[in-house]
Parts: C-alpha cells; structure tokens; sequence
C-alpha cells in the first residue's frame, strides 16, 4: 500500500483498498492465533501443574481465563492497530524548522513491520523442539527453559 502511494497511486484506488481489506483480515487471523497461542500456553501450565504438584488436571479453559490477562490484552492492541479500507488520512509534524506531512499508510506500514516479534514465539519453539526432553530436564535442573535459554542457545551456535 505505502509503496504505491509514495508511486503516485491514489490513496483511495481500488487496489489500495483490497490490499488494505486483506490487511484487516490478516489482523483478524493474527488475533485468532494469538488467543490460541495464550490458550495453549494456559493449558501447559495446568497440565505442569497436575504434574509437578498433583493438581487437579481441568483441559476446559475459559475463555474468560484469558481474556484476563494484561499480556494478551498488550499484545492485542499492539496486533490490532493497522489502517482499514477506505480511511487514509495525513499527519504534519513540525521537525525543527521543518514542515512533515505523514500519510496513515506509510506509518501504518512502519508500525505493521514491527510485527515481526510474533515470530519469536515460533522461532523458539522451533529451536527448542531440537533438544530432546526439555521439559524433563528443565523440571530437574530448575531451569526456565524460556527465551533468554533460546537465546544463549543460538549465540552459542546450536
């Protein structure tokens, strides 16, 4: 979208607007995933619960259960800022002695490419898939078999 209109395209083409509606969709899907990854994470812990201290096992979550939590509610909002069809707008900005004018697609586009970090979560998973019974060893040793023991992992070569 911001590369055709910083070509010249008109920010209300049609070719705009259905790049900017499979955007919304995206979005969509993208939170779909994010509460499933907060309901998976929410079932591990119960079940890490059952058996490390022989709490009740209950594979039901709520979805009040995460709808509770700040993180989800973060991330959420983080996912959910983008720039609908039809809606295109300008942003002046005095920098120093300078006059800027920002379109709402160029900085929807920055702020889209931040979205990168839900990636983290699947490039973690995927290099500490490699070790064999991380969870056994983690419960042994006491160790947070988190994203500070991926990263010492990758800036050790594995």
């Amino acid at each position: 979208q911001n590369e055709l209109i910083i070509r010249g395209t008109d920010p209300q083409h049609v070719f705009v607007n259905t790049l900017k509606a499979i955007n919304t969709i995206l979005t969509c899907i993208a939170i779909g995933f994010l509460y499933r990854r907060f309901w998976l994470d929410e079932l591990f812990s119960r079940i890490l619960r059952h058996l490390r201290i022989l709490h009740e096992l209950d594979i039901h979550v709520p979805p009040s259960c995460i709808l509770q939590d700040a993180s989800f509610w973060a991330e959420t909002l983080f996912i959910l800022f983008h720039i609908p069809p039809f809606v295109t707008f300008e942003i002046p900005m005095m920098n120093w002695n300078n006059f800027l004018v920002y379109r709402a697609e160029t900085l929807g586009a920055a702020i889209n490419v931040l979205r990168v970090f839900l990636f983290w979560g699947c490039l973690r998973e995927w290099v500490l898939g490699k070790l064999p019974r991380r969870h056994t060893v983690a419960s042994f040793t006491r160790i947070q078999v988190n994203s500070a023991f991926t990263i010492k992992l990758l800036l050790n070569g594995r």
